[in-house]
């Protein structure tokens, strides 16, 4: 696996774009382990606001981090 870093303030549009359409449309490419419920739910409850920018109001987790960590 190869790790690229992004700037997410430049790209977030592209990346949630893309992370939408790989969790949607391609079953089976993305798989996060069971422990990590709390980021399985903030992925399930994401809102996105229709200009690809997430709504961070109804999150269960203030960022990716602090959900993995539990």
């Amino acid at each position: 696996m190869f790790v690229i870093p992004v700037a997410f303030n430049k790209e977030h549009k592209h990346m949630l774009a893309h992370s939408k359409e790989l969790m949607e449309y391609h079953n089976g490419q993305v798989a996060i382990n069971p422990r990590h419920t709390k980021l399985i739910t903030s992925l399930r409850t994401a809102v996105e606001n229709g200009e690809g920018v997430l709504n961070k109001e109804p999150f269960f987790c203030e960022t990716i981090k602090s959900c993995i960590k539990t």
